[in-house]
C-alpha cells in the first residue's frame, strides 16, 4: 500500500539511520560517483521501476491534460504546457541542475516560471509568484524526466 507523506515529512532534512547503514550508503554513493542524495535517489528510481513505488516527486503534480501538460506544486491550481513548452522547461531545468547555465536566473513570462541556483541546488517557481522547490540536482533531473515522459506521450 502506497500513502501519501504529510507536509511534515516534506520539510524534514535528517534522517536517522544506525552507523552500519550510513557506511552502506557511504560506500554506494562512492560506488556510484555522486552525492549521498543522489545515491539515494538510485535506490528510489530501482524502487520506482520495480513497482514498489510510485513514479513522481511527493507534492508535484504533472500530468497529461486535454491538450499539454499540467504542472502543480503542493496544491496550486495546474499550470498547463504545451508538449514543446514541457520539453523546453525540462531542458533548462537539466542545465540548471547540470550547472552549465549561465546565468543565475531564468524566467520565462511565456510559461509562466522561473529557475534559479541555490548553492549546488536547483530552485523551480511554477508559476511566477508561486511555490517554489529547491531541489538537489538529482531531484530536478527527475523532475525533467517526469516533464519528458508525459510529453513524449504526444509524440504517438
Amino acid at each position: 500500500m502506497i500513502t501519501k507523506p504529510t507536509k511534515s515529512a516534506l520539510t524534514s532534512t535528517k534522517i536517522h539511520i544506525g552507523g552500519e547503514r550510513k557506511i552502506q550508503l557511504e560506500e554506494f554513493a562512492a560506488a556510484q560517483h555522486a552525492p549521498l542524495s543522489a545515491a539515494i535517489g538510485h535506490l528510489i528510481k530501482f524502487a520506482q521501476n520495480q513497482g514498489m513505488i510510485s513514479h513522481g516527486i511527493p507534492q508535484v503534480q504533472v500530468r497529461r491534460a486535454t491538450d499539454g501538460i499540467a504542472v502543480a506544486f503542493d496544491d496550486q491550481i495546474p499550470i498547463g504546457f504545451a508538449p514543446s513548452a514541457a520539453k523546453e522547461l525540462a531542458e533548462v531545468v537539466r542545465t540548471y541542475a547540470d550547472g552549465s547555465h549561465t546565468s543565475k536566473v531564468f524566467m520565462n513570462l511565456d510559461h509562466d516560471y522561473e529557475i534559479s541556483r541555490q548553492g549546488r541546488g536547483v530552485t523551480i517557481t511554477i508559476p511566477l509568484g508561486g511555490v517554489k522547490k529547491t531541489w538537489a540536482p538529482d531531484l530536478a533531473h527527475e523532475f525533467a524526466d517526469l516533464l519528458d515522459a508525459e510529453a513524449a506521450k504526444f509524440d504517438n
